[in-house]
C-alpha cells in the first residue's frame, strides 16, 4: 500500500548532469517509445567513519510479491502522477523506506533494459542519492527485510540478475570515488 508523502517533503538537490531526468514520464516515453514501463532504483550508502567501510541500504522483496524473496535496491515504477523521474525516485524511497531523499549525487549505470516479452520492454534508471537521517521503515506488502551490507556480503545475497548486482557493484565504486 503506497504510503502518503510527507507534507514538509522539501526538494532535494539535483547536480546539473542529471536536469535532464526533470521530466514527466510522457515526455520520457516520448523519446523512448519502446519502452512500456520505466523504473527507477535509489542506491542509498552510509559510513559510519571514513576508516570504516561503506554499506549500501537493500530491501527484501515480499514472499507474497513478484520476485520474492530477493534483494534489491528501493525503486519502483514511474507513475503518471509524478512531476518528474526524480520525483518519482524520491516518492519511491519515502514508500518503501520511509526515508527522505535531500541530494541526488549521479546517475549509476546508464540504464538497465528487459523484456516480459517481445511486446513489453521496460527500462530502469538508478541514482546514487543521499537521505536524510532516519529510521527504516518498511511497507510489509512489499518487502520483508532490509539490511546494510558491505561490498563483500552483496555477492552473496540473491538478487534478480546479475545485472543487478553489477548496478550495485558499481554504486559502490561512484560512493567510494566521491569520498
Amino acid at each position: 500500500m503506497p504510503r502518503d508523502l510527507p507534507p514538509n517533503l522539501s526538494t532535494p538537490t539535483i547536480p546539473p548532469s542529471l536536469a535532464h531526468h526533470s521530466i514527466t514520464l510522457a515526455d520520457w516515453s516520448t523519446t523512448y517509445p519502446k519502452y512500456a514501463k520505466l523504473i527507477v532504483g535509489a542506491l542509498i550508502f552510509r559510513c559510519s567513519a571514513p576508516s570504516y567501510p561503506p554499506q549500501i541500504l537493500l530491501v527484501k522483496r515480499a514472499s507474497t510479491d513478484s520476485y520474492p524473496n530477493f534483494w534489491e535496491t528501493p525503486g519502483g515504477s514511474v507513475d503518471a502522477s509524478d512531476k518528474t523521474l526524480l520525483d518519482a525516485v524520491v516518492r519511491e524511497v519515502w514508500e518503501e523506506t520511509g526515508l527522505r531523499v535531500k541530494n541526488f549525487v549521479q546517475q549509476v549505470w546508464d540504464a538497465n533494459e528487459g523484456a516480459i516479452d517481445v511486446r513489453f520492454w521496460w527500462c530502469k534508471l538508478n541514482f546514487f542519492v543521499e537521505v536524510e537521517e532516519g529510521e527504516v521503515r518498511l511497507d510489509v506488502e512489499e518487502h520483508q527485510d532490509w539490511g546494510w551490507f558491505e561490498r563483500g556480503e552483496v555477492e552473496g545475497l540473491g538478487f534478480v540478475s546479475k545485472q543487478e548486482v553489477e548496478i550495485v557493484m558499481n554504486g559502490f565504486k561512484a560512493f567510494e570515488a566521491g569520498r
